[in-house]
């Protein structure tokens, strides 16, 4: 059955539908003092509801998600129109994993309000399906995630993201994640 014989159809049933009934004339003048504010819209009742407080989030958490959700959609466009190939460190962590496995953060000098980072990983096996790694910074008391990633057959992996110009983290890490559950993350990797 095609859009049209559809369309056929549904007209066909619409035009075989009998007339609606008259509306009596006393219902009509009610509606129309009501919708227009008239003689007989005081008599309304008032209804009010009574809404549960909702909780609100912490500013801190709010604000460093979406300056770090802010970072990695201005990283991501930067890189998926070709950015510069350059990159110039300004500071640099290690990380360091009980396998032998090791990471290091570069960190950019920041413009615009982002500061681009170059995550370099070596030596962390692939996560495997159903899982990933994904790497955290402890920021005023909160994880906030950076960025998520997985290695090659070789363990190596190199990311391009961004942070916000303003966050001030204490540590960052990498976990290895199961997709959907987070009781079973695992840490692999610490700043040194």
């Amino acid at each position: 059955m095609s859009a049209n014989d559809e369309f056929d159809r549904v007209e066909q049933l619409l035009r075989s539908a009998p007339a609606p009934a008259p509306v009596p004339p006393g219902l009509v003048d009610v509606a129309r003092e009501a919708a227009l504010g008239g003689a007989g819209a005081e008599r309304r009742p008032v209804v009010s509801v009574a809404r549960r407080r909702v909780p609100r989030l912490r500013m801190g958490r709010l604000t460093a998600g979406v300056a770090v959700m802010a970072a990695a959609a201005a990283a991501a466009l930067l890189i998926g129109v070709g950015g510069p190939d350059t990159f110039s460190p300004e500071r640099t962590i290690a990380l360091a994993g009980p396998t032998g496995a090791s990471a290091t953060v570069d960190f950019g000098s920041s413009e615009n309000g982002t500061r681009p980072m170059l995550v370099k990983i070596h030596d962390l096996r692939p996560a495997g399906p159903g899982w990933y790694y994904e790497m955290w910074f402890r920021v005023s008391g909160d994880d906030v995630s950076a960025v998520t990633f997985n290695t090659s057959s070789s363990g190596d992996a190199t990311v391009r993201s961004a942070i916000s110009a303003d966050m001030h983290w204490g540590t960052c890490y990498v976990t290895l994640e199961k997709v959907g559950d987070t009781e079973q993350r695992r840490v692999v990797l610490r700043t040194t």
